[in-house]
């Protein structure tokens, strides 16, 4: 990964920092604070606030749309080597969320095809493009099952990841990026959304404050080149945020990043019925990662990081 890049999953905003740089050097003992002037919020926008982290939400059905571009550029010996590549990054994300029990199915679809992830507490299986290509060397097992700790989250529920500024409730992750906000939060008027009254609030954010381990040389970095964070977010009358959207720019140059999210909360409170792969249609991350190292060059694909401790099978 590379700096500057932002991961809109779920519609949550994440900064995708290089592993040699995330706690390399000297890190910073707090987040990357923005010195603006301190945000104007409208009171309309904080009692909505209020009441969305009274709601009681117990499972969300969602979707999901992406669209925009990253351009790569690769370098010999700090100069460009060969032309600039632009990269989409569009597609969409459909699923269904439970928070207890701790359930979640989810279709991903982009450039390199459809992926369906299912969760059921902390086993996680994955029917990916990749999977489908190494099934045929392994009985035609296209799951791949890994256990560890899971987020089976809420689009902007927040995560352990993140520096918390506040946020309670189902949203909490919205209300924490919301809190970034820089300078004046623009109520911009009643609107409907999929059939529902909503209030419209517009906000330039920095959700980089919300990023845990930061290094000096980050923070140098996002000076020398910040990237612009907009938000738009819908709430209506009892506090849903039933359309979130977020658009993303770095500025020009090298892996310049331009992206907008659109995340709808479709329906809450609806029933969930999940149930995991049969056993014989799954192997364990351990052995997909070893077939990808053994066959992946051949097919295509690349050995995925195992991140769990899942046995061979």
């Amino acid at each position: 990964m590379r700096i500057g890049v932002v991961v809109l999953a779920g519609g949550a905003l994440a900064l995708a920092v290089p592993a040699s740089h995330a706690g390399a050097g000297q890190a910073t003992s707090a987040p990357a604070a923005s010195v603006s002037a301190p945000s104007v919020v409208p009171p309309a926008l904080q009692i909505l606030e209020q009441k969305m982290e009274q709601l009681q939400v117990r499972t969300e059905r969602f979707s999901t749309r992406s669209q925009g571009t990253i351009e790569i550029t690769n370098e010999s010996n700090g100069k460009p080597a060969g032309p600039t590549r632009h990269v989409s990054l569009s597609g969409s994300e459909s699923g269904v969320v439970s928070l207890s029990p701790s359930v979640s199915e989810v279709s991903i679809s982009s450039s390199v095809g459809r992926t369906k992830e299912i969760a059921i507490g902390s086993t996680v299986y994955v029917h990916s493009p990749t999977a489908r290509k190494l099934a045929r060397l392994d009985g035609g097992r296209p799951w791949v099952r890994s256990r560890g700790a899971t987020d089976t989250i809420l689009p902007f529920h927040g995560s352990s990841e993140e520096l918390s500024l506040g946020g309670s409730g189902p949203y909490a992750g919205l209300i924490n990026i919301l809190a970034t906000a820089v300078g004046e939060v623009v109520q911009a008027g009643p609107v409907v959304v999929d059939g529902q009254q909503a209030t419209e609030f517009e906000a330039t954010v920095d959700p980089l404050e919300l990023v845990r381990g930061l290094t000096q040389e980050d923070v140098a970095h996002f000076k020398r080149r910040p990237p612009s964070y907009h938000l738009a977010v819908y709430l209506t009358e009892s506090g849903v945020p039933v359309r979130v959207v977020t658009n993303v720019k770095t500025p020009s140059g090298d892996n310049a990043l331009s992206s907008t999210s659109t995340t709808d909360v479709l329906a809450l409170e609806v029933p969930v019925a999940i149930e995991p792969p049969p056993a014989s249609r799954t192997i364990s991350e351990a052995r997909f990662n070893e077939l990808a190292a053994k066959y992946g060059k051949a097919l295509g694909v690349e050995e995925r990081t195992v991140s769990s401790s899942g046995s061979s099978r």
